[in-house]
């Protein structure tokens, strides 16, 4: 017990830095990706292609749930835990992924030189000030706070089901069979 108190000291901060860094990379490609297929579609497919967008995402999920808990039990590379090489995969996914965003993707509402050029640069400063008068002016909106409020309310069950591979394995099944049965949970 003690050696797992000192380890958890030693290294909580790199886990929270990087649990940070995870957050951010993911904030940044998932409303990148769903702006990219708004702005890339016409009217008639947009719903389609945010149905195979939610079809490719839970695919992912199954795939990812069931690696990540393979994956767990193992080690790699003298030693480091494959839950680690699993977080970080998906911080590096995402900067892949944002990566080939900047590079590849153009905003179609802007040709190439005459909007740019007409776009005024904003400091730092005022950009953040437009952002939050921005965002007081929508969270005023009732019907927004109510589908908040919804969300917030909605999202509690499914992030206590994050943890339902870890309490699988901790009440007695093995890692092959958690991967299984949270595979056809999702």
């Amino acid at each position: 017990m003690h050696d797992f108190i000192s380890l958890e000291q030693v290294q909580l901060h790199r886990v929270a830095i990087s649990r940070g860094l995870n957050g951010i990379g993911l904030a940044i490609v998932i409303p990148s990706i769903q702006s990219l297929v708004a702005d890339l579609t016409d009217e008639t497919n947009r719903g389609i292609a945010f149905g195979w967008l939610q079809v490719t995402g839970s695919m992912g999920s199954i795939i990812g749930g069931l690696f990540s808990v393979l994956l767990a039990s193992t080690s790699f590379m003298g030693g480091i835990p494959g839950w680690r090489i699993d977080f970080h995969l998906v911080a590096f996914v995402c900067v892949i992924v944002g990566v080939l965003v900047r590079l590849f993707a153009n905003d179609p509402r802007l040709d190439d030189g005459e909007a740019k050029a007409q776009i005024p640069r904003k400091s730092f400063c005022t950009e953040v000030k437009d952002m939050i008068t921005e965002a007081k002016s929508v969270i005023k909106i009732p019907s927004f706070q109510i589908i908040v409020a919804q969300g917030v309310a909605g999202s509690f069950p499914w992030n206590a089901l994050s943890f339902a591979p870890m309490w699988l394995e901790l009440i007695g099944f093995s890692h092959k069979k958690v991967a299984f049965l949270w595979t056809l949970a999702l």
